[in-house]
């Protein structure tokens, strides 16, 4: 039996056809659209995760007499670059990584011939005696090294997504929301911003208080001095690198970011000012700044004992501005 089929019916069925993917195109961007006005009611806001290949990106942007400023989520958080280029006038970058020792990166700027450029490295007692924190900051630095072109445009791609969008944040991830609903937590907005170049600002009027005050009362007073020895021969390490950066022109500055609190009192009983700082700045080749011998630095409250709030940083920024100026960039001996 011969089954025939008119081009009408063809046509038809490529209408329906036609019609089902216009129906199901507009019910997908419907959804989306409702996703992101839902999460944006609910306080979040579109910006950039902080990633290797953000770093990368930035990292790049460096020039032969640039300011880069190098670190923990203490300097990440804590300095704007663009006050410090402002006051100085000087291309200044933010390339410190949250988590991190900043050790691997003063080496990474001593290893690159071209870099004659100043260096703001903020460090604290523990960083110089610990190496424990490096791995992290040493990705970063790999992914500067190996990142392809197509991998550079596949990020344009993602940071413009992300700049844009609130559902391109991780917090807003159908799976991350859907875990969370499990246990009665919706995600909450971000109290950190990261902006396209890296600078980033916490607002502690937007984190979970509770938290941070579980945080807090956790925290106890308490610990041994540390090893002075250890300490000092792991000082002297970074007096090579400071070395090979002073060697072609370049600058170093070792940056002692406020703690407060417990925080503070804990840091005076393992690593007392004067036997570890101070001892350690009378050494070193770099400039150094403590917060503790400048009023104008140690005038500001840390919510969580470690970072400043957002509302303290360009007033922070600007009084390590004119320090930074009124002593010169470097210090040789």
């Amino acid at each position: 039996m011969r089954s025939f089929i008119s081009s009408s019916n063809i046509e038809v069925l490529h209408g329906n056809w036609r019609r089902s993917w216009a129906v199901t195109l507009l019910v997908a961007v419907a959804l989306l659209f409702l996703w992101e006005g839902v999460w944006r009611a609910r306080g979040f806001k579109p910006m950039l995760t902080d990633t290797p290949e953000l770093w990368a990106k930035t990292r790049r942007e460096v020039e032969s007499n640039t300011v880069v400023l190098i670190g923990s989520s203490r300097m990440a958080l804590g300095v704007d670059p663009k006050v410090l280029a402002e006051a100085s006038g000087v291309k200044t970058l933010q390339l410190a990584i949250t988590g991190t020792n900043p050790v691997p990166l003063l080496k990474h700027f001593a290893e690159d011939e071209n870099f004659k450029g100043t260096v703001i490295c903020e460090i604290s007692e523990a960083n110089i005696l610990k190496d424990d924190d490096y791995l992290r900051a040493l990705k970063y630095v790999e992914e500067y090294r190996k990142q392809s072109v197509s991998k550079q445009i596949e990020y344009r791609i993602d940071s413009f997504l992300q700049q844009h969008l609130v559902m391109a944040l991780p917090e807003t991830n159908p799976y991350q929301v859907f875990k969370g609903s499990l246990s009665g937590e919706l995600p909450r907005p971000p109290y950190i911003y990261v902006s396209p170049d890296r600078s980033s600002f916490a607002d502690f009027t937007k984190a979970d208080q509770q938290k941070l005050l579980d945080i807090n009362r956790q925290t106890r007073v308490g610990g041994t001095q540390a090893s002075q020895a250890a300490f000092f021969e792991r000082a002297a390490k970074l007096e090579e690198y400071v070395a090979r950066i002073q060697s072609r022109g370049g600058k170093v500055i070792f940056l002692r970011m406020p703690i407060t609190g417990p925080h503070w009192t804990n840091n005076e009983i393992i690593f007392p000012k004067r036997e570890f700082w101070d001892a350690f700045a009378n050494g070193t080749r770099a400039a150094t700044i403590h917060f503790k011998d400048y009023p104008e630095l140690d005038q500001f409250d840390c919510p969580d004992y470690a970072h400043l709030d957002q509302r303290d940083v360009p007033a922070f920024t600007a009084a390590l501005a004119r320090i930074i100026q009124e002593r010169g960039f470097n210090r040789s001996r």
